[in-house]
């Protein structure tokens, strides 16, 4: 650009020097006309450059893969996950909700968890209680500290429902062997414990862990 500038001007004075000099000869004005045809003739030249060369350059931005902008399915890079190309963009879905049961482990809270199907019965016996003589069911599980420190179940972060589906009372801390009694763990410890609630007759009871990420354990009782 500043070239083209700098010819328009040498074409304009030289105009000027020709249409100023009444006195020049025929030659000089014929000489001036041809130099100043000359100019323009490179002027245009560099302006069908420039053209040119703009649009070579907006063509070779367009990625190659690209053939219709009005398509849905067009490929497409991940700005993130560069040099990686999607024929749709990626979709996350979350996994499905698994029931778990006895003999399965799950982790909850730096825990690892598992309910034996081996449960037992007991009851309250305590005179000052409102739940003294009733039955208890004694659930049997393992824990397992995954956490880097010293840690323990919190008896606040599950609830207890029975078969009707209604929250029953967790009486675990009526009994030596619950869990609550045994303490913190290292990191790596197990503790081989028990986890009492009130037994409200046969059928499915859960227990529904709520602190974080919910997750729900069926345990079926059949008392004999």
């Amino acid at each position: 650009m500043k070239k083209i500038a700098v010819l328009i001007c040498i074409a304009a004075i030289l105009g000027l020097a020709g249409c100023s000099n009444n006195n020049n000869s025929q030659n000089e004005i014929s000489q001036l006309a041809s130099q100043n045809e000359a100019l323009q003739k490179q002027i245009d030249e560099l302006k069908n450059g420039n053209n040119k060369t703009a649009e070579n350059t907006v063509e070779s931005e367009i990625p190659a893969d690209i053939t219709d902008i009005g398509t849905t399915t067009e490929k497409y890079t991940d700005p993130i996950m560069t040099g990686k190309t999607y024929t749709d963009p990626p979709t996350t879905t979350e996994a499905p909700k698994k029931e778990y049961s006895y003999g399965d482990t799950f982790v909850f809270d730096n825990l690892e968890i598992t309910f034996l199907p081996d449960y037992d019965f007991d009851f309250v016996n305590n005179r000052y209680s409102d739940y003294n003589g009733e039955d208890v069911i004694k659930f049997h599980v393992t824990i397992k500290n995954i956490k880097n420190e010293s840690y323990k179940l919190s008896s606040y972060s599950y609830i207890f429902f029975g078969p009707s589906g209604n929250e029953i009372a967790d009486l675990g801390y009526y009994f030596d062997d619950d869990y609550r009694k045994d303490g913190e763990m290292r990191s790596g410890a197990i503790q081989d414990t028990y986890m009492h609630t009130l037994y409200a007759g046969d059928g499915d009871y859960y227990i529904e862990f709520t602190q974080g990420k919910k997750i729900e354990v069926k345990l079926p009782v059949k008392k004999q």
